[in-house]
């Protein structure tokens, strides 16, 4: 989980895509962006899924999210996602959900 805790300007950060000409802005590097980040553990281990790995995981979400709440944050909707293999090779994927938050006016 990322919490950015510098200012920015999604502007200085878009690119424009057009037909086969791109123009791409710079992404966000180095010094020009400060954020707290909550490192996850890996869901898998040498022999499978470990559940205590999720069990943590999701601990320490419930814990952000509280806190969240408690600062007067309202959860606003949820969007997963999932991409998965492409085909004979390609044996990995991932899965991602992302929280959607707002302050009520």
């Amino acid at each position: 989980m990322l919490e950015v805790t510098s200012q920015l300007d999604y502007k200085e950060f878009t690119g424009t895509r057009t037909g086969d000409k791109e123009t791409r802005a710079p992404e966000p590097r180095g010094e020009s962006i400060s954020f707290n980040e909550t490192r996850l553990l890996n869901l898998y281990s040498g022999f499978g899924i470990n559940f205590s790995n999720i069990a943590i995981n999701d601990a320490l979400m419930t814990s952000k999210i509280n806190e969240m709440v408690a600062q007067g944050w309202e959860l606003a909707f949820v969007v997963s996602a999932v991409e998965s293999s492409a085909g004979q090779g390609d044996g990995t994927g991932i899965f991602m959900t992302r929280l959607f938050f707002r302050r009520p006016k």
